[in-house]
C-alpha cells in the first residue's frame, strides 16, 4: 500500500515569484495613489479658496449696495485662522472705503462662531462667521477697487510658503509655485488658488 501523500507547504521558488508580484504591483500602484492623493489634496486647496473668494465677493457686493464700496485700490489682505480665531492685516482702514469707515475690521481677533462682532459690516467678521469650518489656514486675498482678483491659501498652517502668487500672476493666469513640476504644490505644500493658476 503506498502512504497518503502529506500535506506539503509553499515551495520556496513560489514564494519568491509571489513576493516578485506584490513588489511589481506595489512599484506601480503606490506612485500612482500618491499622485491621485496629491490631487485630491490641490482640488481641495483650490475649492477653499473658491469658497473664500465668493464669500470676499458677496461682501464687496454688500458694502457697494450700502453706498460704502472698497475704493482703496491694488491691495492685498491676509487673514490668519488658527483654533477658530481669526485675524487680518493688510488695508489701509477708513480710506479704503467709500464712506470713510473701517470695514476691515475694528477688533484684533475674531473668534468664529462664538465672537464675530459686526459680521454685516466688517469683512473679517463676515469672513469668520462664514468660513469658521475651515480649520487652519492662511490666506491671501488680492483686491483691486471693489473686486476680488484672486485669492491664495495655505491649509493646515498659518504660515505662508516662500513665494506666494501675487495680483499680477493672477491677471496673467500662472504661477511658477517655485519651480515645482505640479501646479497646486510649493514647497511641498498645496497652495488652493482661485481663480486656478497654472504653470508657465
Amino acid at each position: 500500500m503506498k502512504r497518503a501523500a502529506k500535506n506539503r507547504g509553499f515551495t520556496l521558488v513560489e514564494l519568491v515569484v509571489v513576493i516578485a508580484i506584490i513588489g511589481v504591483l506595489a512599484g506601480i500602484l503606490i506612485p500612482t495613489m500618491y499622485g491621485v492623493v496629491t490631487d485630491s489634496r490641490i482640488a481641495m486647496g483650490n475649492q477653499s479658496a473658491k469658497e473664500i473668494k465668493d464669500r470676499a465677493t458677496e461682501f464687496l457686493t454688500m458694502m457697494d449696495t450700502d453706498n460704502a464700496g472698497h475704493i482703496g485700490g491694488k491691495q492685498t489682505v491676509i487673514m490668519k485662522a488658527q483654533g477658530g480665531k481669526w485675524n487680518i492685516s493688510g488695508g489701509n482702514g477708513e480710506s479704503d472705503w467709500l464712506d470713510d469707515t473701517d470695514h476691515w475690521t475694528t477688533v484684533t481677533e475674531v473668534i468664529a462662531p462664538g465672537y464675530v462682532p459686526n459680521r454685516g459690516t466688517e469683512f473679517l467678521s463676515y469672513m469668520a462667521d462664514s468660513l469658521y469650518t475651515l480649520g487652519d489656514s492662511y490666506i491671501e486675498v488680492h483686491i483691486d477697487n471693489g473686486r476680488v482678483i484672486g485669492v491664495a491659501i495655505v491649509m493646515g498652517t498659518v504660515d505662508a510658503v516662500a513665494v506666494m502668487p501675487s495680483m499680477d500672476d493672477f491677471q496673467q493666469g500662472e504661477f511658477g509655485f517655485n519651480g515645482s513640476k505640479k501646479a497646486g504644490i510649493e514647497d511641498n505644500i498645496v497652495v488652493g488658488t482661485s481663480p486656478v493658476l497654472i504653470l508657465p
